[in-house]
């Protein structure tokens, strides 16, 4: 098993102190990272092929959501006005089909993001543009508890 970021280790404690979330649940060939009621939460500290994306999705689901690590795009990210744009940022995000999260690197704040494009060319460098609220980590938890009773 290989060793799990801080980042990851903590959000997992949150998950089960905060929200009573069962942690490394088996299904079958694969294991979600929490499991709420009969949502799972993905916690990603890492970027992932398309194909995993996909494969992840398909085998849990529509009642999933994935939660990122908001370092990975630390330096990256950039507000304006109608949302925000991640220079360089991996087009591999625009894969995502359930709900997607960034979390801060402090974890104060957490970005739901609604939706993103890509601008230039797969070859090159290229600009992930995107949309999406931002919640505390209180209103986020709430969020996730709303969700899992659905």
């Amino acid at each position: 098993m290989s060793r799990e970021s801080e980042w990851h280790v903590h959000w997992k404690a949150t998950l089960q102190h905060r929200l009573g979330a069962e942690l490394e649940v088996h299904m079958g060939a694969h294991r979600a990272d929490a499991v709420l009621g009969e949502l799972v939460i993905e916690l990603q500290a890492g970027y992932l092929t398309v194909d995993q994306i996909r494969h992840r999705e398909t085998f849990y689901g529509d009642h999933m959501v994935w939660l990122y690590d908001g370092a990975l795009f630390a330096r990256r990210i950039h507000w304006g006005q109608r949302g925000f744009w991640i220079k360089n940022g991996p087009a591999c995000l625009t894969a995502h089909r359930r709900p997607l999260f960034v979390a801060s690197p402090s974890s104060r704040r957490i970005l739901r993001v609604t939706s993103l494009s890509v601008l230039g060319n797969a070859d090159g460098p290229s600009r992930v543009l995107g949309r999406g609220h931002a919640y505390s980590r209180a209103e986020f938890l709430d969020l996730l508890r709303q969700m899992a009773s659905r």
